[in-house]
């Protein structure tokens, strides 16, 4: 059985590049923003 005496097993966070954050949250507004709209228009039909 191991123990673990300090800080050596902690992750180690990687950084993401700036770009590719950026593309992933631009994407996810826009998704979620279409689909924000098409169940607003459906609520509105009814």
């Amino acid at each position: 059985m191991s123990t673990i005496t300090g800080n050596e097993n902690i992750a180690k966070v990687e950084a993401r590049p700036i770009g590719r954050t950026a593309a992933y949250w631009i994407v996810t507004i826009i998704l979620a923003f279409s689909i924000a709209l098409s169940g607003i228009g459906q609520l509105m039909r009814y």
